[in-house]
């Protein structure tokens, strides 16, 4: 290809300088008409722009002729020599200033050429770009290749005109220097020539121009330059607006897909309830109509058996009847043949032989007709004992048929619980830079344990997964970083680590941003307890991130991976290796703050350690959090809004007064006297049974025995002595008794209940729990277990006035026990009452076909009170936590299962 800017002369090339050896621009050492070049360095030798570019339009091409210097044309003059010389150079050089200028004016050109297309492809940019944002994500990143691959030739282009213009000022400033010289030969050959000098002025004058232009040319491409850059900026910008929103759009489908899901879900569980309570309804009217039926046929048996006795009785008499007659009728026959007194004496002892066979053939027909019923009896017994031993085997096999798929709904449930709330996700974020390597193999060291440690702990097992990020460098290298899928394969994380060699890095900060999202966007997070651990020993791009570390990309923000974490449920622990990482860790801990959600980050200092320290401490940092998160610890009730965590109301009591029962001595405690009418309250039994599958469906007040018992004087305290999670409590007596005390509660805000229905409905979830508790220890009892007896206090509702009701119970002196909670807390004590107590709870979830578990079992002693109720819908109160709740609880018990409550269970017949 020709070189872009050329003199042709014919005359021979002289010696070249080091400059153009090197590769700049040739100079000869004596002014000559020889040609001149300016090597092409690596210039753009295609069209303007490629076929695929977004700006189509051709940059104008500089031919090589534009840059030919015509061998100059002196004048004829008649004048001195050395006039002739300054004539011949001044005319030499207007030419090629006037071409010099043909060349700026058509660089001017090219450049307003450019300023418009790029203006104009801006906004065709911007129009593609917000299409692209209604398109693919997949076209929107080959349009942002295609821009970048433009942006590129735009700079490969400028800096070859740029080139060009500093090689077209050297040639200038030469062709200065050449003049100069000749200039001075001139005036030390002729003098000081006033005409001379003029031309010489002139030309001074022209160069001066020349120079002007050049400056005002290269303060243009400056200009240029930064408006480049500039669009280039908000190129990039653009692009990560379009990013941010792009995550953002797929943030809402997917929340929207959730709760459309969710929805869904919700719909098809009601539909199945609907489903299952009708078809218990069925199953209970088939029961109730098979009983009804069995009565029937047993009234039937009865009236059969006392009809064919009645008949026997019949025939029997009847016989009597006949043999009655046959004798009378002898005696008949035999007086109307004596009728004239003969034969007197033989009559008698003929008549007395006639009777006795009379007789003896009745009672020998009695017995035949006796042994014929007792025969008949005992073919129809042997019948009935066939039938119901057929009965008895169908319901057997019935109820074992039952039994097995209650025991596979069981299974399957306990499945389905452990694996998703049963295991925890752990997802590895790790720093494989350079300076990683130490802490790279603490890591791998530690994962075994902490299985160890977790399993033991929460009794949940653990999937491990890991993303190991680098910087932009080595992502555009190899189009993601290295990862692995979460496994519960302990020596495959172990070997993938292993394999991974630290290294690369640019500047001292890191591209975590985008780590964060491949870990969340390749790995499955399916599980409900998940844990992201960040191993780093720099911090992220970006000025507010990353402090004084050198950073290259200040523009970046970690600030939208963050908020995938949290969208995710997703808890962050940081480990800080390095003060490096400190600006990084404090921004984290203020958005997440400024979110409400510093529970889901945890930032551990492990600087200063030693190597062979960190592992101990990471085992330890992920079991603490593993305890964390699952709350297997945390004793208090939970609820459904996030209130100030409270204990619960018996609980908070005994805490703060030793002795309740001397509540109305105590001087700083204000007390009123009031009355109350005392209601007593509980569930009918008839629909308890009915409905012990279905307890939603016990209704208020139609299935409650409410009984009137008495009108009380008594004393109460003025304010409340305790809070609950969800009532206020007070301390009241009757005011003729000394330790007789009861605690009155209302909700929470200083209102009592307005109605006795409002009242009935808060003691709901205790009178069902009593009535469960009955049951439970009678089916101990029936299967010989005497050694504890258990029992829910009894529920009264005090009414004050017509629309004041409050509920009370009766309080017992003792020690205060919580045994669970209602989010899988099981206390630790193994002890008979504490065994029990946990085995009522899962009895609960079995005799209710897994509908609901009683949880929150607490007390004094052998009195429990206030529980809670976890149902398969979760909408029974605001203590109802649900499939959530009742997956916590069963994966605690599974626990301690075969230790503590096996033989419990099996006593029960409990199994699954």
């Amino acid at each position: 290809m020709n070189n872009p800017l050329q003199f042709t002369s014919s005359a021979p090339q002289p010696h070249i300088n080091t400059f153009m050896q090197s590769g700049g621009i040739g100079i000869p050492d004596q002014f000559s008409t020889s040609t001149y070049q300016i090597p092409n360095h690596n210039a753009y030798q295609g069209s303007a722009f490629p076929p695929n570019s977004q700006f189509q339009a051709p940059i104008p091409q500089i031919s090589p002729n534009q840059f030919q210097f015509q061998k100059p044309i002196i004048p004829t003059q008649t004048v001195k020599q050395p006039d002739k010389q300054i004539e011949k150079l001044k005319e030499q050089y207007e030419e090629e200033i006037d071409h010099l200028k043909e060349i700026i004016k058509k660089l001017e050109i090219q450049i307003h050429q450019l300023k418009k297309e790029i203006l104009k492809q801006k906004n065709e940019f911007e129009e593609e770009s917000f299409q692209q944002r209604q398109g693919h994500i997949d076209e929107l990143n080959k349009q942002q290749d295609i821009t970048n691959n433009t942006n590129q030739q735009n700079q490969t282009k400028i800096r070859y005109l740029n080139a060009e213009i500093v090689d077209l000022k050297e040639q200038l400033q030469q062709r200065e220097t050449e003049f100069n010289r000749y200039r001075q030969q001139i005036l030390r050959s002729t003098g000081n020539n006033n005409n001379n000098q003029d031309l010489i002025a002139q030309y001074l004058s022209t160069i001066d121009d020349l120079r002007s232009k050049n400056s005002s040319l290269s303060r243009q491409l400056r200009e240029r330059d930064s408006k480049i850059q500039n669009q280039e900026y908000e190129i990039e910008q653009l692009k990560k607006q379009l990013e941010r929103r792009n995550d953002n759009k797929q943030q809402i489908d997917q929340s929207n897909q959730n709760e459309e899901h969710a929805r869904l879900i919700k719909e098809l569980s009601s539909k199945l309830q609907m489903l299952e309570s009708k078809v218990q309804e069925l199953d209970h009217k088939a029961f109730v109509e098979q009983k009804k039926r069995e009565d029937r046929e047993k009234e039937i048996g009865k009236l059969k058996e006392t009809v064919s006795t009645q008949e026997h009785q019949i025939q029997l008499q009847q016989i009597e009847i006949d043999n009655d007659k046959k004798i009378i009728k002898y005696i008949q026959e035999e007086t109307s043949k004596n009728q004239g007194g003969n034969n007197s004496a033989s009559f008698i002892p003929h008549f007395n032989q006639e009777l006795q066979r009379l007789q003896e053939n009745t009672q020998r027909e009695i017995r035949e007709r006796n042994r014929l019923e007792e025969e008949k009896k005992q073919n129809e017994l042997m019948r009935q004992k066939e039938q119901n031993e057929v009965q008895r085997k169908v319901k057997e096999e019935r109820d074992q048929q039952a039994k097995i798929e209650k025991q596979k709904k069981a299974c399957k449930l306990r499945e389905a619980i452990m694996n998703s709330q049963g295991i925890l996700q752990v997802g590895l974020l790790v720093d494989v830079t350079g300076s990683m390597d130490e802490y790279k193999d603490a890591t791998m060291n530690m994962i075994q344990k902490t299985m160890g440690c977790i399993k033991s702990q929460t009794n949940r097992d653990c999937e491990w997964g890991a993303v190991c990020y680098q910087d932009f460098a080595e992502l555009k290298q190899r189009g993601e970083y290295m990862q692995h899928h979460f496994t519960k394969d302990s020596n495959k994380m172990i070997s993938f680590l292993k394999k991974i060699v630290c290294d690369g890095g640019d500047d001292g900060a890191e591209d975590l941003r985008n780590g964060v999202k491949q870990m969340l966007n390749n790995l499955k997070w399916e599980k409900y307890f998940k844990i992201a651990l960040l191993i780093c020993d720099a911090p992220c791009h970006g000025k507010k991130w990353a402090g004084k570390v050198l950073d290259d990309y200040p523009d970046e923000d970690l600030e939208d991976a963050l908020q995938l974490l949290i969208n995710k449920n997703i808890v962050l622990i940081g480990i800080e290796f390095s003060q490096n990482t400190d600006v990084m860790f404090a921004q984290m801990k203020n958005f997440y703050a400024k979110q409400n959600k510093q529970q889901m980050l945890i930032i551990v200092d492990l600087k200063n350690r030693k190597p062979d320290q960190i592992q101990d401490q990471l085992i330890n940092i992920i079991s603490e959090a593993s305890i964390s998160i699952t709350e297997v610890n945390q004793q208090g009730t939970k609820t459904k809004k996030e209130n100030p965590k409270r204990d619960g109301a018996f609980e908070a009591l005994f805490k703060l007064l030793p002795d309740p029962t001397k509540f109305n001595l105590d001087p700083k405690i204000t007390t009123i006297e009031t009355k109350f009418k005392v209601f007593r309250v509980e569930i009918n039994q008839k629909a308890f049974e009915r409905n012990i599958t279905t307890i939603y469906k016990i209704k208020i007040p139609e299935d409650y025995n409410v009984t009137l018992e008495s009108e009380w004087s008594c004393v109460r305290t003025l304010k409340p002595f305790a809070f609950g999670q969800l009532k206020e409590v007070y301390l009241m007596k009757k005011l003729n008794s000394q330790d007789e005390v009861y605690v009155i509660k209302m909700p929470i805000g200083g209102q009592t209940y307005k109605t006795r229905n409002e009242a009935i409905l808060e003691c709901r979830s205790h009178l069902i729990s009593k009535s469960l508790m009955q049951k439970f220890m009678s089916d101990l009892s029936d299967k010989g277990f005497h050694d504890i007896q258990i029992r829910y206090s009894d529920f009264l509702i005090l009414q004050e006035h017509d629309s004041s009701f409050w509920i009370a119970e009766r309080f017992f002196k003792g020690d205060f026990v919580k045994f669970n909670n209602n989010y899988g807390y099981i206390n630790p004590n193994n002890n008979i009452l504490n065994n029990i107590a946990q085995v009522f709870s899962y009895y609960t979830y079995h005799i209710s076909e897994f509908q609901y578990l009683i949880c929150d079992v607490q007390g004094v002693g052998s009195n429990f009170t206030d529980p809670a109720i976890n149902t398969s819908e979760g909408n029974l109160d605001e203590t109802d936590l649900g499939q959530e709740g009742i997956g916590q609880y069963i994966i605690s018990f599974e626990k301690d299962k075969q230790t503590r409550y096996q033989k419990y269970l099996d006593l029960l017949d409990l199994k699954d």
